[in-house]
Protein backbone atom coordinates (compact mmCIF):
# COMPACT_ATOMS: atom_id res chain seq x y z
CA UNK A 1 0.00 0.00 0.00
CA UNK A 2 2.96 2.23 1.03
CA UNK A 3 4.77 1.47 -2.25
CA UNK A 4 1.27 2.12 -4.27
CA UNK A 5 0.71 5.70 -3.01
CA UNK A 6 4.29 6.44 -3.48
CA UNK A 7 4.50 6.09 -6.95
CA UNK A 8 0.86 7.53 -7.40
CA UNK A 9 2.42 10.52 -5.82
CA UNK A 10 5.29 10.24 -7.97
CA UNK A 11 3.04 10.16 -10.92
CA UNK A 12 1.18 13.13 -9.79
CA UNK A 13 3.82 15.65 -9.42
CA UNK A 14 5.59 14.51 -13.59
CA UNK A 15 1.84 15.40 -14.24
CA UNK A 16 1.58 19.04 -12.48
CA UNK A 17 4.81 19.59 -13.59
CA UNK A 18 3.49 18.43 -17.41
CA UNK A 19 0.74 20.90 -16.79
CA UNK A 20 2.40 23.52 -16.22
CA UNK A 21 4.75 23.52 -19.27
CA UNK A 22 1.88 23.38 -21.07
CA UNK A 23 0.42 26.54 -19.58
CA UNK A 24 3.35 28.35 -19.68
CA UNK A 25 4.27 27.28 -23.57
CA UNK A 26 0.65 28.37 -24.55
CA UNK A 27 0.90 31.45 -22.66
CA UNK A 28 4.43 31.98 -24.32
CA UNK A 29 3.27 31.94 -27.53
CA UNK A 30 0.10 34.50 -27.28
CA UNK A 31 2.04 36.87 -25.50
CA UNK A 32 4.75 36.55 -28.65
CA UNK A 33 2.26 36.69 -31.06
CA UNK A 34 3.20 32.92 -32.20
CA UNK A 35 -0.06 31.76 -32.24
CA UNK A 36 -1.60 32.31 -36.40
CA UNK A 37 -5.10 33.96 -37.10
CA UNK A 38 -7.49 31.84 -36.12
CA UNK A 39 -5.34 30.75 -33.41
CA UNK A 40 -7.27 32.12 -30.79
CA UNK A 41 -9.74 29.16 -29.58
CA UNK A 42 -6.67 26.91 -29.81
CA UNK A 43 -5.00 28.86 -26.84
CA UNK A 44 -8.20 28.71 -24.99
CA UNK A 45 -9.02 25.24 -24.99
CA UNK A 46 -5.40 24.56 -24.72
CA UNK A 47 -5.75 26.55 -21.04
CA UNK A 48 -8.41 24.84 -20.46
CA UNK A 49 -7.42 21.40 -20.61
CA UNK A 50 -4.21 22.20 -18.76
CA UNK A 51 -7.03 23.85 -15.72
CA UNK A 52 -8.88 20.72 -15.80
CA UNK A 53 -5.33 18.52 -15.66
CA UNK A 54 -3.74 20.67 -13.57
CA UNK A 55 -7.00 19.89 -10.82
CA UNK A 56 -7.22 16.39 -11.49
CA UNK A 57 -3.47 16.34 -11.00
CA UNK A 58 -3.82 18.15 -7.05
CA UNK A 59 -6.70 15.84 -6.44
CA UNK A 60 -4.41 12.97 -7.09
CA UNK A 61 -1.45 14.63 -5.27
CA UNK A 62 -4.14 14.51 -2.30
CA UNK A 63 -5.15 10.73 -2.67
CA UNK A 64 -1.35 9.86 -2.53
CA UNK A 65 -0.65 12.05 0.25
CA UNK A 66 -3.81 10.33 2.11
CA UNK A 67 -2.88 7.23 1.44
CA UNK A 68 0.81 7.42 1.86
CA UNK A 69 0.10 8.82 5.59
CA UNK A 70 -2.45 6.11 6.35
CA UNK A 71 -0.35 3.28 5.38
CA UNK A 72 2.85 5.08 7.67
CA UNK A 73 0.32 5.01 10.32
CA UNK A 74 -0.59 1.16 9.80
CA UNK A 75 2.60 0.16 10.00
CA UNK A 76 4.24 2.20 12.73
CA UNK A 77 4.02 -0.59 15.21
CA UNK A 78 6.34 -2.86 13.40
CA UNK A 79 9.25 -0.30 14.96
CA UNK A 80 7.68 0.31 18.21
CA UNK A 81 4.80 -2.31 18.61
CA UNK A 82 7.32 -5.39 19.97
CA UNK A 83 10.47 -3.50 22.16
CA UNK A 84 10.63 -0.32 21.29
CA UNK A 85 9.20 2.21 23.77
CA UNK A 86 6.91 1.82 26.88
CA UNK A 87 4.81 -1.11 28.33
CA UNK A 88 1.62 0.65 26.83
CA UNK A 89 3.38 0.91 23.61
CA UNK A 90 4.92 -3.34 23.71
CA UNK A 91 0.97 -4.06 24.56
CA UNK A 92 0.34 -2.33 21.15
CA UNK A 93 2.69 -4.99 19.07
CA UNK A 94 2.00 -8.61 18.89
CA UNK A 95 -0.92 -8.26 21.29
CA UNK A 96 -2.64 -6.33 19.11
CA UNK A 97 -1.96 -8.11 16.29
CA UNK A 98 -3.53 -11.30 18.09
CA UNK A 99 -6.29 -9.51 19.34
CA UNK A 100 -7.10 -9.39 15.29
CA UNK A 101 -8.48 -12.81 16.22
CA UNK A 102 -11.07 -11.97 18.51
CA UNK A 103 -12.05 -15.62 19.57
CA UNK A 104 -8.34 -17.11 19.59
CA UNK A 105 -7.17 -14.10 20.97
CA UNK A 106 -8.89 -14.32 24.25
CA UNK A 107 -8.23 -17.58 24.72
CA UNK A 108 -5.68 -18.23 27.87
CA UNK A 109 -2.97 -20.54 26.58
CA UNK A 110 -2.62 -17.91 23.35
CA UNK A 111 -2.60 -14.56 25.71
CA UNK A 112 0.05 -16.40 27.63
CA UNK A 113 2.36 -17.12 24.73
CA UNK A 114 1.72 -13.60 23.37
CA UNK A 115 2.93 -12.17 26.99
CA UNK A 116 6.11 -14.32 27.03
CA UNK A 117 6.58 -13.35 22.99
CA UNK A 118 6.57 -9.70 24.65
CA UNK A 119 9.55 -10.82 27.14
CA UNK A 120 11.05 -12.42 25.21
CA UNK A 121 11.71 -9.96 22.35
CA UNK A 122 12.11 -7.30 24.48
CA UNK A 123 14.82 -9.18 26.00
CA UNK A 124 16.24 -10.17 22.79
CA UNK A 125 16.45 -14.11 23.52
CA UNK A 126 15.80 -14.95 19.72
CA UNK A 127 15.89 -18.93 20.17
CA UNK A 128 13.20 -18.28 22.38
CA UNK A 129 11.87 -15.77 20.38
CA UNK A 130 11.12 -18.52 17.25
CA UNK A 131 10.20 -21.05 19.70
CA UNK A 132 7.26 -19.13 20.71
CA UNK A 133 6.02 -18.02 17.84
CA UNK A 134 6.17 -21.46 16.45
CA UNK A 135 4.03 -22.72 19.39
CA UNK A 136 1.17 -19.39 18.31
CA UNK A 137 1.10 -20.73 15.06
CA UNK A 138 -0.36 -24.41 16.69
CA UNK A 139 -2.86 -22.76 19.01
CA UNK A 140 -3.91 -19.95 16.55
CA UNK A 141 -5.79 -20.49 12.88
CA UNK A 142 -5.66 -17.16 11.97
CA UNK A 143 -3.15 -16.82 8.61
CA UNK A 144 -3.42 -13.09 8.66
CA UNK A 145 -2.86 -12.80 12.03
CA UNK A 146 0.29 -14.86 12.11
CA UNK A 147 1.61 -12.94 9.23
CA UNK A 148 1.82 -9.92 11.33
CA UNK A 149 3.14 -11.55 13.90
CA UNK A 150 5.82 -12.70 12.11
CA UNK A 151 6.12 -9.30 10.21
CA UNK A 152 6.64 -7.83 13.73
CA UNK A 153 9.09 -9.95 15.03
CA UNK A 154 11.50 -10.11 12.05
CA UNK A 155 11.22 -6.00 12.47
CA UNK A 156 12.50 -6.17 15.41
CA UNK A 157 15.42 -8.80 14.67
CA UNK A 158 16.24 -6.41 11.64
CA UNK A 159 16.69 -3.33 13.94
CA UNK A 160 18.54 -5.77 16.50
CA UNK A 161 20.56 -6.53 13.45
CA UNK A 162 21.52 -2.94 12.85
CA UNK A 163 22.34 -2.28 16.16
CA UNK A 164 24.90 -4.93 16.81
CA UNK A 165 26.33 -3.94 12.96
CA UNK A 166 26.69 -0.42 14.39
CA UNK A 167 28.48 -1.84 17.59
CA UNK A 168 30.53 -3.79 15.55
CA UNK A 169 31.74 -1.03 13.26
CA UNK A 170 32.82 1.14 15.80
CA UNK A 171 34.85 -1.60 17.84
CA UNK A 172 36.84 -2.01 14.53
CA UNK A 173 37.77 1.46 14.83
CA UNK A 174 38.57 1.89 18.14
CA UNK A 175 40.59 -1.26 17.19
CA UNK A 176 38.76 -3.51 19.70
CA UNK A 177 40.16 -6.88 18.40
CA UNK A 178 37.94 -9.15 21.55
CA UNK A 179 34.92 -6.42 20.89
CA UNK A 180 35.13 -7.10 16.87
CA UNK A 181 34.35 -11.51 17.55
CA UNK A 182 32.23 -10.59 21.20
CA UNK A 183 29.84 -8.86 18.37
CA UNK A 184 30.19 -11.32 15.84
CA UNK A 185 29.41 -13.91 17.99
CA UNK A 186 25.65 -12.61 18.78
CA UNK A 187 25.02 -11.26 14.91
CA UNK A 188 25.78 -14.39 13.19
CA UNK A 189 22.71 -16.36 14.76
CA UNK A 190 20.50 -13.47 13.50
CA UNK A 191 22.16 -13.57 9.78
CA UNK A 192 21.05 -16.05 7.26
CA UNK A 193 23.97 -18.07 5.78
CA UNK A 194 25.06 -15.88 2.60
CA UNK A 195 25.14 -12.94 5.37
CA UNK A 196 27.58 -15.15 7.57
CA UNK A 197 29.82 -16.02 5.48
CA UNK A 198 30.08 -12.60 4.36
CA UNK A 199 30.34 -11.25 7.12
CA UNK A 200 33.02 -14.01 8.56
CA UNK A 201 35.00 -13.08 5.32
CA UNK A 202 34.59 -9.35 6.01
CA UNK A 203 36.03 -10.00 9.88
CA UNK A 204 38.72 -12.43 8.74
CA UNK A 205 40.78 -9.72 6.95
CA UNK A 206 40.37 -7.28 8.81
CA UNK A 207 41.30 -9.34 11.70
CA UNK A 208 44.22 -10.58 9.86
CA UNK A 209 45.24 -7.24 8.87
CA UNK A 210 44.90 -6.66 12.78
CA UNK A 211 47.36 -9.35 13.97
CA UNK A 212 50.18 -8.63 11.01
CA UNK A 213 50.24 -5.12 12.54
CA UNK A 214 50.60 -6.07 15.95
CA UNK A 215 53.11 -8.83 15.64
CA UNK A 216 55.01 -6.56 13.51
CA UNK A 217 55.36 -4.57 17.17
CA UNK A 218 56.61 -7.91 19.06
CA UNK A 219 53.07 -8.78 20.84
CA UNK A 220 52.70 -12.08 19.96
CA UNK A 221 52.75 -13.51 23.51
CA UNK A 222 50.22 -10.83 24.28
CA UNK A 223 47.98 -11.98 21.69
CA UNK A 224 48.14 -15.76 21.34
CA UNK A 225 45.01 -16.45 23.17
CA UNK A 226 43.21 -14.07 20.61
CA UNK A 227 45.09 -16.04 17.80
CA UNK A 228 44.19 -19.00 19.18
CA UNK A 229 40.26 -17.29 19.17
CA UNK A 230 40.61 -16.03 15.88
CA UNK A 231 41.62 -19.57 14.18
CA UNK A 232 39.12 -21.32 16.00
CA UNK A 233 36.29 -18.86 14.73
CA UNK A 234 38.04 -18.57 10.86
CA UNK A 235 40.32 -21.16 10.63
CA UNK A 236 37.92 -23.55 8.05
CA UNK A 237 35.60 -21.45 6.43
CA UNK A 238 37.84 -18.23 5.71
CA UNK A 239 41.22 -18.24 3.71
CA UNK A 240 42.95 -15.49 5.78
CA UNK A 241 41.86 -17.86 9.12
CA UNK A 242 43.36 -20.85 7.36
CA UNK A 243 46.49 -18.87 6.73
CA UNK A 244 46.83 -17.89 10.24
CA UNK A 245 46.08 -21.72 11.06
CA UNK A 246 48.66 -22.93 9.28
CA UNK A 247 51.13 -20.27 10.87
CA UNK A 248 49.74 -21.15 14.69
CA UNK A 249 52.37 -23.44 15.71
CA UNK A 250 55.05 -20.91 14.99
CA UNK A 251 53.36 -18.81 16.52
CA UNK A 252 52.88 -21.03 19.88
CA UNK A 253 56.48 -21.53 19.88
CA UNK A 254 57.10 -17.89 19.95
CA UNK A 255 54.84 -17.06 22.49
CA UNK A 256 56.75 -19.59 25.17
CA UNK A 257 53.44 -22.51 24.24
CA UNK A 258 53.28 -25.98 23.04
CA UNK A 259 53.33 -25.95 18.71
CA UNK A 260 50.90 -28.87 19.20
CA UNK A 261 48.47 -27.87 22.24
CA UNK A 262 49.11 -24.42 22.69
CA UNK A 263 49.88 -25.07 26.58
CA UNK A 264 52.76 -23.36 28.24
CA UNK A 265 55.94 -25.74 28.13
CA UNK A 266 59.75 -25.53 28.40
CA UNK A 267 60.98 -24.31 25.19
CA UNK A 268 63.99 -26.23 24.83
CA UNK A 269 61.61 -29.30 24.15
CA UNK A 270 59.93 -29.75 20.86
CA UNK A 271 56.77 -30.18 22.27
CA UNK A 272 55.42 -30.99 25.49
CA UNK A 273 55.82 -34.26 27.39
CA UNK A 274 52.47 -34.98 26.86
CA UNK A 275 52.06 -34.34 23.40
CA UNK A 276 55.02 -35.95 23.14
CA UNK A 277 54.02 -38.86 24.56
CA UNK A 278 50.71 -39.10 22.09
CA UNK A 279 52.96 -38.72 19.31
CA UNK A 280 55.06 -41.47 20.36
CA UNK A 281 51.65 -43.76 20.66
CA UNK A 282 50.30 -42.91 17.32
CA UNK A 283 53.54 -43.86 15.17
CA UNK A 284 53.62 -46.97 17.28
CA UNK A 285 50.11 -47.77 16.02
CA UNK A 286 50.56 -46.56 12.59
CA UNK A 287 53.65 -48.99 12.55
CA UNK A 288 51.32 -51.80 13.75
CA UNK A 289 48.97 -50.87 11.24
CA UNK A 290 51.36 -50.98 8.37
CA UNK A 291 52.91 -54.45 9.82
CA UNK A 292 49.10 -56.39 9.69
CA UNK A 293 48.77 -54.84 6.26
CA UNK A 294 52.19 -56.24 5.09
CA UNK A 295 50.87 -59.74 6.51
CA UNK A 296 47.29 -60.25 5.43
CA UNK A 297 47.97 -63.98 5.32
CA UNK A 298 49.09 -64.32 9.18
CA UNK A 299 46.65 -61.20 10.41
CA UNK A 300 49.41 -59.65 12.86
CA UNK A 301 49.54 -63.34 14.40
CA UNK A 302 52.17 -65.92 15.34
CA UNK A 303 51.24 -69.34 14.71
CA UNK A 304 52.03 -71.81 17.47
CA UNK A 305 52.82 -75.74 16.84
Amino acid sequence: MREHSVRLLLVGITGAILALLVVAVVSAWAEWGLVPDGGAPVVLWSRFWATVLGLLVVAQVGLAVSWFLVARAHRAPVRGGLAGGDAAQRDEGVAAAVDGAAAEGSHPEVRRRVKELEAAVAERKWDRVEELVEELERLCRDRAVLERVRELVDAERAEHVRELTEQLEAAKQEANPQGVLDLRDRLVGLLETKERRKLDEMLAAWSLAYLREALHEGRTRELIDLIERMVETFGESTPEGLELKNALPILRRSAGRCPDCGKPYDISLERCPECERRRMARKKKIAADEHVSEDPGGNGRHSTS
